[in-house]
């Protein structure tokens, strides 16, 4: 289950505040105890050991992190993805993971859907409403919020876009103005063409990209809703992907950051005798893109293995560019002929 951690403030040092999912049976006197002693994973980051596989930790793997504050979110399970805006924590839920590893659909309750969560005060968190609109009540992982100086979104989705993960009619897509980050407003609702996995607001606020990729065979590509008006979202394309050489690739999120010279990019990661392998931020240099078309688009980063790029060689057929690092490593690829139908 993933681990949610996110930073509140820092004053002369960072504080960490950690809002745990009800997903378990969870001691949170251990986890204060422990909080301030370094508990690092003891494989690769973000790897599952065999020893650990259907298990939920008693006390999570921690690294100079300090417990400043706690919320049980209503006692609920099921809490697997968190977002930020302002002071507030953003924390959905929709289903939780069954013992054997299949995902098992919550009943809809009081405290099912989006946890808006008051951080104002991190050392007493307090959630102070539930949000259960039709993308919210079962957005699972599929949330993301932007803030910046003049925008301040949220968006919550049905998650899906794998096959077994919201079934097609289910693709909702709830956009909220939450510029009073504990009073969320819907501006808008508006079903995508296919239900999506993962959901990732551009930088300026301009539009919400979602993937539908099948994890097993790279199959499925990125859809865009232009949210330009949040009260009118528009629907503007979808670009597919079917990488040749990566026939058992997993494409979950799109990344975006704030990074010179980097237009379009994504990263495919192989697995590794079925683990994936430990990922870090790397960015083109301006002299391994010179050669390259872009499109114009919000700036975006790519997760790798290694931040040295080699000369990228197209993929005959396929429209992308390979940026290979290693022999079972985490390839990076840019559109070079398609192009996103983004201005």
């Amino acid at each position: 289950m993933p681990k949610m951690k996110s930073r509140a403030h820092a004053t002369g040092r960072a504080l960490g505040l950690l809002l745990l999912a009800g997903c378990g049976a969870v001691s949170w006197q251990a986890v204060e105890a422990a909080s301030t002693v370094d508990r690092p994973e003891p494989g690769k980051q973000g790897e599952t050991m065999e020893a650990e596989a259907g298990k939920v930790l008693a006390v999570p793997y921690s690294k100079g992190v300090d417990v400043v504050g706690h919320s049980d979110i209503g006692g609920r399970t099921g809490n697997l993805a968190m977002a930020w805006s302002g002071s507030c924590a953003y924390v959905a839920s929709g289903m939780t993971i069954k013992p054997d590893g299949q995902l098992l659909k919550l009943p809809v309750d009081a405290t099912s859907g989006v946890a808006v969560i008051d951080v104002s005060k991190p050392t007493a968190p307090k959630t102070v409403r539930y949000l259960q609109d039709k993308g919210a009540i079962y957005a699972t992982e599929t949330l993301n919020a932007l803030t910046t100086k003049d925008k301040a979104i949220l968006a919550a989705s049905t998650y899906g876009g794998v096959a077994g993960m919201g079934e097609q009619e289910e693709g909702w897509l709830s956009v909220y103005d939450v510029h009073a980050c504990a009073d969320p407003q819907l501006k808008s609702e508006v079903k995508w063409p296919e239900a999506v996995h993962t959901i990732t607001i551009s930088l300026d606020g301009r539009f919400i990209y979602g993937t539908v990729l099948n994890p097993f065979t790279g199959a499925g590509g990125i859809q865009i809703m232009d949210i330009s008006d949040l009260a009118r979202p528009r629907f503007v394309g979808k670009f597919e992907r079917r990488v040749p050489m990566a026939p058992a690739s997993s494409s979950r999120r799109t990344s975006l950051c704030s990074a010179p010279m980097v237009r379009a990019s994504m990263s495919v990661s192989r697995p590794r005798r079925g683990r994936m392998r430990n990922t870090s931020f790397a960015v083109p240099s301006p002299a391994s893109l010179r050669p390259q078309r872009w499109t114009r688009m919000p700036e975006a980063c790519s997760f790798s293995t290694i931040a040295t790029l080699r000369k990228a060689s197209p993929i005959p057929g396929s429209g992308w560019s390979a940026r290979p690092r290693m022999p079972g490593g985490i390839p990076l690829f840019v559109p070079v002929s398609r192009a996103f139908p983004i201005s």
